[in-house]
């Protein structure tokens, strides 16, 4: 999952057209089941160099791995933004564009969520730390 992740961030027109603003990085939370080996591979044969590794020497849980990739950039990358991005989301190309519009035309804002849909893109499964329900046509927040 995180190599098609990594593969969709490819892809972002951003990074396409700015490679030298913006940095990828992975962390691996102790996984036991070879996924880093083949991370790791990816990284190393992919044609964007901006790519981060990291390895946590335990699995400290979801919050954990993110609190390292943030201390981390903030620590050797000096990033304006930062996004968080599960393995197994696919983002569309245009998905970081969006994001950036949002914080320009909004400055005052100190976080912003993407929507989520399914695998297919048809259903809102989340919106902004929002859930949808369809049924009702209503956002609840998370």
């Amino acid at each position: 999952m995180t190599v098609c992740c990594l593969k969709q961030l490819l892809q972002l027109k951003e990074i396409e057209g700015h490679a030298d603003n913006i940095s990828i990085i992975v962390v691996d939370n102790n996984s036991q089941d070879g996924s880093d080996y083949s991370i790791h591979k990816f990284i190393e044969n992919a044609s964007y160099e901006k790519i981060h590794f990291l390895r946590n020497t335990t699995n400290s849980g979801y919050a954990a791995g993110n609190n390292l990739a943030i201390r981390y950039a903030l620590e050797h990358l000096s990033p304006d933004f930062v996004w968080i991005l599960n393995n197994d989301t696919l983002p569309t190309a245009d998905s970081l564009t969006q994001l950036l519009e949002a914080a320009k035309k909004q400055p005052s804002v100190a976080i912003f969520g993407s929507t989520l849909l399914d695998e297919n893109g048809l259903v809102v499964e989340c919106a902004g730390g929002s859930y949808y329900s369809p049924c009702l046509s209503t956002y609840k927040h998370a």
